[in-house]
């Protein structure tokens, strides 16, 4: 008595509406000149926030007891990984935009940068959001399509959806 049981989910980079990293996104996206953090080719495997709190419900609606899933974490993300310059042309492509300029920008100019961030009114360019885009943000083993029940929508695709396509039919 008195214990809590549960799981952890670990997301990927979570994307859509009144996301603070996504909005930042779409904003730089709409520049001509886009700088890329090195060469652009850090990973990340975005799952629409829609699709997080479904694939959550269901956790929460699971009819099995929890007990034999106790500490196991379940990593939710997109179906595919993205560079981050892909990530970004898919930002632009979602809002009309042609190619930009790419410009590759040192790591320690983007370390500078990130640092002098946080005395900003702002949380999505910082240190650490900069730490955890070059690790990457990948999942080893996707529990997003068993907890779906299909495979989570590609971000090219869901970036042009209106947003109650992607609500669960349940």
């Amino acid at each position: 008595q008195g214990r809590v049981e549960g799981v952890v989910v670990r997301p990927s980079l979570v994307y859509g509406q009144g996301s603070q990293s996504a909005a930042l996104f779409q904003q730089l996206a709409r520049m001509p000149v886009l700088g890329l953090p090195g060469l652009g080719g850090q990973q990340v495997q975005p799952i629409h926030v829609l699709e997080l709190a479904e694939a959550v419900a269901r956790m929460a609606e699971h009819s099995e007891p929890i007990a034999p899933h106790r500490g196991v974490v379940y990593e939710l993300a997109g179906p595919q990984v993205l560079r981050y310059q892909e990530m970004l042309r898919c930002y632009r492509q979602a809002q009309g935009l042609g190619e930009p300029v790419w410009l590759p920008v040192p790591m320690p100019f983007m370390r500078l940068g990130a640092r002098l961030a946080q005395h900003l009114d702002q949380q999505a360019f910082s240190p650490d959001t900069l730490v955890m885009l070059e690790h990457g943000n990948t999942t080893a083993d996707n529990a997003a399509r068993h907890w779906l029940g299909r495979e989570p929508t590609a971000m090219s695709e869901a970036l042009v959806l209106p947003q109650w396509v992607l609500l669960p039919d349940w």
